[in-house]
């Protein structure tokens, strides 16, 4: 069955026609009339030692993002190989200039497609995710009627929505759903691994306590406004993807962590470890240590007075420069695994819940 849905997956044009851009080179290097064995071995072993590159450096992501890695190295090793020797193989600069040709045609003409398997995701509008994930009501309604007056002016009439806000106040305090959603744009190669990702997921946990959805610019743009995000590829500082935690209408978490969240965090940690027996000063130290073991460089953490105020305001200004600067870096950096998604937003669990409830 596994087989089957990796075989429907990657039975699509796009990849396809990359496969086979990976082959020139090799079949080329084994037929040569002149190769010797050593030859036609290293045009075994080099393919493959790409394969094993990508592979040992992350297996665990997902077959289509490993495949797209795997055939864009070996495109870049057939290109370079045929420049390389083409001389030898008898060829010109014709032929490597049609490979190259080739390479941007099928790049143009069969692009990456989105997740190709079974999938429970489910892809909200403005009006559904108002409805669904938010719970709120819809926008105010409004009637036209046309009077008999000769004019037929159109006569606007609101109609009441006070129940219909009662009925989701109720919904929004007794709801047991849990919404995971991700904030999708097509530009971003992150933002289309993280579909085929949450697609899988969604396949495996989503229950009657957890669902899993995505939005797009183009589908809801006021949500996308509310929230203060930049969906331009040309931005600064990427907001986009986003993965967003709702519950009972609120946003609970996020990833990446935004630096509001990642300040909460570091508050509660260090009353934690207060609470058992560490000092203001070893929890200063102990923050900027862990800080500077995952930077390559950083400024010496200052020893000031524990108790004066002076060096308090100095330790909250040295504190919100870090959560910035680590906000900035998760922008960039942080775990899009299944593993990593799951353990931050205590999936397994809500979906046990849900499990549970249907049987």
């Amino acid at each position: 069955m596994a087989g089957q849905n990796l075989v429907q997956r990657l039975a699509h044009p796009h990849y396809i026609a990359n496969g086979l851009l990976s082959l020139p080179l090799p079949l080329l290097l084994i037929f040569a009339t002149d190769a010797g064995l050593q030859v036609r071995c290293l045009s075994f072993a080099g393919p493959m030692l790409l394969v094993a590159l990508v592979l040992l450096r992350d297996g665990s992501r997902e077959a289509e993002t490993n495949t797209e890695l795997v055939t864009w190295n070996l495109k870049i090793f057939n290109l370079f190989g045929l420049l390389f020797t083409r001389n030898w193989l008898g060829l010109g600069w014709i032929h490597v200039g049609a490979y190259l040709l080739a390479w941007l045609v099928v790049s143009f003409v069969f692009p990456q497609p989105p997740y190709l398997g079974p999938s429970k995701m489910i892809h909200f509008d403005t009006l559904s995710f108002d409805e669904d994930v938010l719970i709120i009501p819809p926008m105010t309604k409004f009637s036209s009627e046309t009077t008999n007056s000769t004019t037929s002016e159109a006569k606007i009439t609101e109609i009441s929505s006070d129940s219909t806000a009662d009925d989701y106040g109720k919904r929004r305090e007794t709801s047991d759903v849990w919404y995971v959603v991700l904030f999708h744009v097509e530009w971003s190669r992150k933002s289309r691994e993280l579909e085929m990702t949450l697609a899988r997921m969604s396949n495996r946990l989503a229950s009657s306590t957890l669902s899993f959805g995505v939005v797009t610019p183009e589908s809801t743009p006021q949500i996308f406004y509310d929230l203060d995000l930049s969906t331009s590829v040309t931005s600064s500082f990427q907001d986009l993807p986003l993965i967003a935690l709702y519950h009972r209408g609120e946003l609970v978490d996020r990833l990446p962590k935004n630096a509001q969240k990642i300040a909460l965090e570091r508050k509660e940690r260090r009353e934690e470890m207060r609470r058992q027996g560490w000092s203001s000063k070893s929890l200063r130290e102990g923050e900027r240590k862990r800080e500077r073991k995952k930077r390559t460089e950083g400024a010496d953490a200052g020893d000031g007075d524990e108790g004066s105020e002076s060096g308090s305001g100095t330790d909250e200004s040295e504190d919100e420069r870090e959560v910035q600067s680590i906000a900035a870096r998760q922008r960039y950096e942080w775990d899009r695994t299944q593993g990593s998604i799951k353990r931050a937003f205590g999936l397994n669990a809500k979906s046990k819940a849900g499990s549970k409830y249907e049987k």
